[in-house]
């Protein structure tokens, strides 16, 4: 066999000018094969984008609708409400009219002070006439409570303020008429009817009643042993220590 020849130069160097084109020619795929893959996935970045944006837009329209929709039907309600409360307050006040009470339109701020004003100046020396008058009371309380709920309802917090101002204020009194009426049952305790251990149960209203009151009293001053003092009427009770049972002839629950 022949010896092969050495490369000359000349083709030393074509060899060296064809890698090297080689080369670039793969770098160059290589580029434009990323930069496609970048242009590719941009595209889908706005596309997706702006299939967002009509979305929202969509969605924005939708909601806008249904506000619009949400809002007549509360408006048709409201309506419907205030109409519906107006001819039961029509009611309510024919049925006042005609039986003459003097239970006040909680809507008039004057009507409601000139009745704890009448009530402040009637006496209530028995407890009867006090529960009655308490009783009444509870019922103009149920008025403000409606009255109250409604201002709920319409977000109006300066109407809850006073609708609660009232409420305690009339509930305050309510208790001055009791407190009143056991004043004066103590005046003349000597005259109520004693056990024969000399002591005083009294009781006013019923187990199911809102407002009821309890009396008990020792009339002696020696004797008296602490024990569980019971109203099986109005289903109220208590244990009193003696170091309190002894400082009044007569103590009140309810």
């Amino acid at each position: 066999m022949g010896r092969k020849g050495k490369k000359s130069k000349k083709q030393l160097e074509d060899e060296l000018n064809k890698a090297a084109d080689e080369q670039k020619r793969h770098e160059e795929k290589e580029r434009l094969q990323k930069l496609e893959e970048e242009t590719v996935k941009k595209q889908a970045a706005r596309l997706a984008e702006e299939l967002d944006s009509k979305k929202k837009v969509l969605e924005a329209e939708r909601l806008e609708e249904e506000q619009s929709i949400v809002s007549r039907m509360k408006g048709e309600r409201k309506q419907n409400l205030e109409y519906e409360q107006s001819k039961l307050q029509d009611r309510l006040n024919w049925q006042k009219f005609v039986s003459c009470t003097s239970r006040p339109n909680v809507a008039f701020e004057s009507e409601i002070t000139t009745y704890m004003t009448s009530v402040r100046e009637e006496r209530a020396d028995k407890m009867e006439d006090a529960l009655r008058k308490c009783h009444e009371s509870e019922d103009i309380i149920g008025d403000l409570m409606e009255l109250l709920c409604k201002a709920k309802e319409e977000g109006d917090v300066a109407r809850q303020e006073w609708c609660m101002k009232y409420v305690q204020e009339i509930r305050k009194l309510e208790i001055d008429q009791i407190d009143e009426a056991t004043g004066y049952l103590l005046q003349y305790i000597e005259k109520q009817d004693a056990n024969t251990q000399s002591q005083v149960y009294l009781a006013w209203g019923q187990q199911n009643d809102d407002i009821k009151v309890g009396f008990w009293g020792h009339l002696q001053s020696k004797g008296f042993r602490a024990k569980l003092i019971e109203f099986p009427r109005v289903a109220i009770g208590m244990e009193m220590p003696k170091s309190i049972a002894l400082q009044s002839m007569g103590h009140r629950i309810g």
